[in-house]
Order: structure tokens, then sequence, then C-alpha cells
């Protein structure tokens, strides 16, 4: 079955309507959650792994600093995830 010309227009502009309207929907969103660019940050190109917070926080505890002294990987990896979202992860851990 095949929509006559005036109904086939009328569904092409509500297509193109709804899209825009979901994209500025998303782009409030985003910027609701303070992500004001379209593109990556250059710190979450390479995200660190859990073994890489391992190694990382072993490193701290060696250096002695009293602020780091119980910290583990996964205090690590929370640390790293709220610098980079300080909207979605919590710093109150």
């Amino acid at each position: 079955m095949t929509l006559r010309p005036d109904l086939r227009k009328d569904l092409e502009r509500t297509v193109i309507d709804a899209r825009e309207a979901a994209e500025a929907g998303a782009r409030a969103a985003l910027g609701a959650l303070a992500v004001p660019h379209s593109e990556p940050y250059d710190h979450m190109q390479e995200p660190v792994t859990l073994d890489e917070c391992e190694e990382l926080a072993k490193d701290l505890v060696r250096a002695g600093d009293a602020a780091d002294r119980g910290i583990d990987k996964w205090l690590l990896a929370a640390r790293f995830a709220h610098a980079m979202l300080p909207q979605v992860f919590r710093a109150d851990l």
C-alpha cells in the first residue's frame, strides 16, 4: 500500500520534527549533566583498567602520602570516576 503524496509529505515532516525534538532533548540532557562538548575530552580517550588502578594505588601507598594510606584499586577508580564525571559519581565515598 502506498500513501497519497500529501500524506507522505505530512509523514516526512512529522518524522523530521520528531528527530529535531529528540536531538534538542538529548542536547538539553547532556547540558544538564554538564557535558557541553560533543567530542570526548582528551583524558577520556584511554580508559584506566582496574589492574592499572591497582598498580597506581600501590604506588600511592608506597609514596607514603597520609591521605592515600588505605587506598585500594576501587577507591582510586572512584576518585578517577568522580574527577571525570562529578555529576554522576559522588566524592563522599
